[in-house]
């Protein structure tokens, strides 16, 4: 698979935003709502496609069975130990084990609760850790920055911005046309391209957080 291409900044979207809308000029529409929209339209995709991807290293502590998640994550895809992937599971199945929790040695399982990497047997050894996951975006901050999802998401995220738009002038029959669409080829491209990727394992959905705010 192709690296993504990112060649799309937030100029472009403002000016296809500010076109589509009859407001060229900048009237109603200003590059500061746009901004807001590009930031919160990127999370809401890659929170729905997991598009972006990272790998963060760290070394084990010895005695230690528990580390943070990335500060940006999304979902979390795998996690390896000295080269050897674990097996992934779930806290309510972990705990149904008849573990002492005294247990040590090379880790072998991992599983998330309260934010936290679990990992299973606590590691007698200093070796190496590597976290597979799904990152959210970086915020952009002016219009000559690049935007930070690929250029195949461009459609998408000026469908989001447009429903921003009309939901600013209270059209609220076009806002919902342009939400809908949205979804629906968000959807289209991310049954494709889970016919690519697979299933993932573990996800948090910052959707309404990123909504409702401004190691």
């Amino acid at each position: 698979m192709s690296a993504p291409v990112v060649t799309r900044t937030v100029q472009d979207m403002a000016t296809e935003i500010k076109r589509l809308f009859g407001d060229e000029s900048g009237v109603q529409i200003v590059d500061s709502d746009i901004i807001r929209w590009i930031n919160f339209g990127q999370v809401e995709i890659c929170s729905k496609t997991r598009i972006l991807k990272k790998i963060q290293t760290g070394t084990l502590i010895v005695g230690t069975n528990l580390y943070p998640t990335p500060t940006d994550y999304l979902e979390m895809e795998a996690v390896w130990v000295d080269g050897v992937m674990l097996q992934a599971t779930s806290w309510e199945d972990f705990r149904q084990q008849s573990y002492t929790g005294t247990e040590s040695g090379t880790p072998s399982t991992w599983f998330l609760y309260a934010n936290q990497i679990n990992l299973f047997p606590s590691p007698d050894t200093a070796k190496e850790l590597k976290i597979y996951y799904a990152c959210a975006p970086l915020d952009v901050n002016s219009v000559g920055e690049y935007l930070s999802i690929p250029d195949r998401y461009f459609d998408r995220l000026k469908e989001y911005c447009m429903s921003k738009a009309y939901e600013l002038d209270e059209d609220w029959t076009a806002h919902q046309v342009q939400r809908d669409q949205m979804e629906s080829n968000l959807r289209e491209m991310s049954n494709a391209d889970s016919n690519v990727q697979g299933p993932y394992l573990v996800a948090r959905d910052p959707e309404d957080e990123w909504e409702n705010s401004g190691w």
